[in-house]
């Protein structure tokens, strides 16, 4: 759950004198000023998020008044607490949302528009939303971020210079007076500005790691948890070629396999939006910005038995096999020299991840295979060595392997025998990154 802090009350600081010397005093008014600029960064960063909630149109859940604070919840789970106490808010800038919804910044001048470095104005919605995220740097200068606090540049007044964040003149305070008045929660700004958000305690729709931009793969699927309450209806749109669906408590998010319109960051007409509303009719838009990268990384040091279950596909000669597709996979491991393979491969056609300790390998003996054998080596960069002691009769069966080196130099009699009388051919017999180390005139199949 998300946090605030901001503190209202237009009390001015008062400070006693001390009979400590002057190098202590020194230290404690530095101290003293880090501390309110904190709790100045601090309150502002809070009050862009109410300002944010009040142009999104959100609805307050619950309001309490304790002893030296109000908290508030909104309906996006967000919670703000207000303390009964005094902070300056300084050279702070007021931030408002003009009627067409673009952020503007006042530092005693008047409102000018936020804009990024190339001009373009920054939204509370749709295409350019953003919401600032304001810093001081070493100097004492206010900064601002406008990719989620990635990065942040130094703001200028419309005179291009730097704002200095320490105050210069008597206190401030960010908020003068907070009410509840006919169910609504009523909160006066410094600059006269009222802002009102509904009271609906039933009312309540969030979506866990929603916020700034998610990277999609093609065709990766990712699940958001899903805190809803008094909710009668949603309504998901998402772009063309991405689904978006719920399931259970969470809203399940598939991307396109394959590049489309919405490759790029997406904009007000590709996002991911879930519309929640209550039964009086209340409403909560809750949107994922979205970004197709591109394929997924094939890394070779992949262990292919997690990628096995964590549903991915795995291709062995331009066939395609997956858990979904095929059931769980057999892990097996080779703890000693010439461990017997055709015993160790279930029955059902299970594909068999395998692996070798130092020193050990697996043989093919001669026995028949129980059934269909698919043998692929657990990691790309350790290739699985199986040795032919004899001839091993495949017939009617199938045989696929991966990344396996066969080993035959020491057998009198090699090869893979595929069909006998009284057995028709095998169904498959494909090989893929596999290595041959045979013996010189005899037959591999």
């Amino acid at each position: 759950m998300k946090r605030y802090l901001i503190v209202i009350c237009a009390a001015a600081l008062a400070f006693s004198c001390s009979d400590l010397a002057w190098l202590e005093e020194r230290k404690e008014a530095l101290s003293g000023s880090v501390v309110s600029l904190q709790e100045t960064l601090d309150a502002l960063n809070a009050e862009i998020a109410l300002v944010q909630a009040v142009a999104e149109g959100a609805t307050v859940n619950s309001v309490a008044e304790n002893e030296d604070s109000w908290t508030i919840k909104l309906s996006d789970n967000t919670e703000i607490v207000l303390s009964k106490g005094a902070v300056p808010a300084g050279a702070a800038p007021v931030l408002t949302v003009d009627p067409d919804g673009w952020w503007m910044s006042d530092y005693g001048n008047g409102p000018t528009y936020v804009t990024f470095s190339d001009g373009r104005k920054v939204g509370a919605g749709g295409v350019d939303f953003v919401k600032p995220v304001f810093g001081v740097d070493a100097s004492g200068f206010w900064t601002v971020s406008l990719d989620g606090g990635k990065a942040f540049e130094r703001v200028k007044d419309a005179s291009g210079q730097p704002v200095r964040a320490l105050p210069e003149t008597v206190p401030d305070t960010f908020f003068s007076n907070v009410a509840l008045e006919d169910g609504k929660l009523v909160l006066t700004r410094r600059n006269g500005d009222v802002l009102k958000l509904p009271v609906v305690p039933s009312f309540l729709f969030s979506i866990d790691g929603a916020d700034g931009l998610q990277p999609f793969y093609f065709s990766e699927k990712k699940q958001f948890k899903v805190t809803s309450s008094g909710v009668s209806s949603t309504v998901i749109m998402a772009p063309a070629g991405w689904t978006a669906v719920m399931e259970g408590e969470y809203l399940a998010v598939t991307a396109p396999s394959s590049a489309t319109r919405s490759t790029l960051i997406a904009d007000s007409s590709k996002d991911i939006s879930v519309l929640a509303v209550s039964a009086e009719g209340f409403s909560r838009m809750v949107t994922i910005r979205t970004e197709l990268t591109g394929p997924a990384p094939v890394l070779e040091e992949d262990d292919l038995l997690g990628v096995w279950n964590s549903g991915e596909k795995i291709t062995i000669a331009g066939i395609e096999y997956s858990k979904a597709s095929n059931g769980d996979a057999v892990s097996l491991k080779a703890v000693s020299a010439d461990q017997v393979l055709e015993t160790a491969i279930p029955s059902g056609g299970k594909v068999c991840f395998l692996e070798a300790g130092a020193g050990c390998n697996f043989a093919l003996t001669g026995g028949a295979l129980p059934s269909d054998a698919i043998i692929v080596s657990r990691y790309n960069s350790k290739p699985v060595t199986v040795k032919f002691k004899v001839a091993t009769p495949i017939h009617d069966k199938s045989f696929v392997a991966r990344n396996i080196v066969f080993d035959a130099r020491s057998a009198s009699v090699v090869g893979f025998m595929l069909n006998s009388a009284a057995t028709s051919l095998a169904a498959r017999f494909h090989f893929d990154r596999c290595r041959f180390n045979w013996k010189y005139n005899k037959n591999l199949i």
